[in-house]
């Protein structure tokens, strides 16, 4: 029986250093296979760091047994307190995040800290993370370099962000340049689009578009909203090579994403028949698209489409609530509109108060017409109403 065992603990360990190094850890054989997750368990249990490792997996993945976080931290410590690298890292996730025990910042930047230094990578950017948001910014940009260099594109999007705003240490475009071309040249859509986007900014003064285009693309090829709404305002622009079909095309998609600014883009592209037919109700499902999504201007415009009928039935009391909804966030042309219909009654009850409040803020803000209005509306105000009226468009304004 010793021979036997010592046999079955020589074959496992070299099965366990082949998941080590492959990172396989639901392999066919093992699926469903209880009888199996047992065995690996009796190694588990007699200190067999890389079988605690693997029982640690199935529970917290659910592979032949049941899912169960808490059995999961249990078997990572486990494994950790034996040195297991990959094991260290789950246990600093979990106590960072909840994960089958009680989260605890501390005990999670230790443990991250020992799986920093055992060369894992998510772990050298988690742990700089943590630094970071101690205002540490030197420590932790030397972790997130390390997990660069370990090739953690996050650690190189980051660096990329530090080092191109200057967050935290000193203003060098030029490094943070290359973070975002090294992660970009992974394949990363984030990094493509920032790159783009910066060899694009590098473009308007040395006219050279087509590399801005390319990283651009290769994001937008990748579904991500933020290059696809990008290339196609570009599209739109005589500044490049213009073409309206890409310009919708790529809008489009974003759009799909709820993307507000292509969005809006597309609105006002239907509203004025930029590069397609005008048509003003779909110009308003566009707009009503981004007003839902909470962009202001959009919210102003579909009040302005509701109180006037342009490409839906004229409304005035969902006129009255879209120009609330902008108006309340300072956009003062709402602000305007909305008092007109205090004034008028229209989707509201005529209130000469609220009327004169709202023009009031709008005045306040520069509008011209705002500021003849107030004046025509102070004329049929007596005392104790502009009082009253002022005092409201005060509140209004504090909100």
């Amino acid at each position: 029986m010793p021979e036997n065992k010592n046999s079955l603990s020589f074959f496992f360990g070299l099965f366990v250093i082949i998941i080590s190094l492959t990172g396989i850890t639901s392999l066919a054989f093992a699926q469903q296979n209880e009888p199996y997750h047992q065995a690996v368990l009796i190694e588990a249990s007699d200190g067999n760091a890389g079988a605690m490792y693997y029982v640690a997996q199935n529970y917290a993945q659910g592979l032949d047994v049941s899912p169960d976080l808490e059995r999961a931290f249990h078997w990572y410590k486990q494994a950790a307190l034996h040195g297991h690298a990959l094991a260290k890292h789950h246990v600093g996730q979990a106590y960072l995040h909840g994960l089958g025990t009680t989260p605890d910042p501390i005990k999670a930047k230790h443990w991250l800290h020992q799986a920093a230094n055992q060369d894992i990578a998510q772990s050298q950017f988690e742990y700089g993370q943590l630094i970071e948001s101690q205002h540490n910014n030197s420590e932790a940009i030397e972790w997130y370099e390390k997990a660069a260099q370990n090739g953690y594109i996050p650690a190189m999007n980051r660096l990329g962000e530090i080092f191109y705003r200057g967050l935290g240490t000193e203003l060098d475009r030029k490094r943070g340049k290359i973070y975002y071309h090294q992660a970009a040249n992974l394949g990363d859509k984030v990094a493509q689009f920032k790159y783009g986007s910066i060899l694009y900014e590098e473009a308007r003064i040395f006219k050279f578009y087509p590399k801005a285009r390319h990283y651009l693309v290769q994001s937008a090829q990748q579904s991500y909203a933020p290059a696809q709404s990008l290339l196609g305002r570009l599209y739109l622009s005589p500044g490049i090579q213009q073409n309206y079909h890409l310009a919708q095309r790529y809008l489009h998609d974003a759009a799909a994403q709820s993307d507000i600014l292509s969005l809006t883009t597309l609105g006002e592209m239907y509203r004025y028949g930029q590069g397609v037919k005008p048509d003003l109700k779909r110009s308003f499902q566009y707009y009503y698209r981004a007003a839902q999504l909470g962009n202001v201007e959009a919210q102003a415009l579909v009040g302005l489409s509701y109180q006037v009928g342009n490409g839906t039935p004229q409304n005035y009391q969902q006129a009255a609530y879209w120009y609330n909804r902008a108006a309340s966030q300072g956009n003062f042309q709402a602000q305007y509109n909305l008092g007109t219909l205090y004034t008028k009654g229209q989707g509201v009850e005529r209130d000469k108060i609220r009327a004169y409040a709202w023009i009031n803020l709008a005045a306040e803000n520069g509008l011209d017409t705002a500021r003849q209005a107030r004046l025509d509306l102070k004329h049929r105000l007596n005392t104790t109403e502009l009082n009253r009226a002022q005092a409201l468009s005060l509140e209004l304004n504090r909100r």
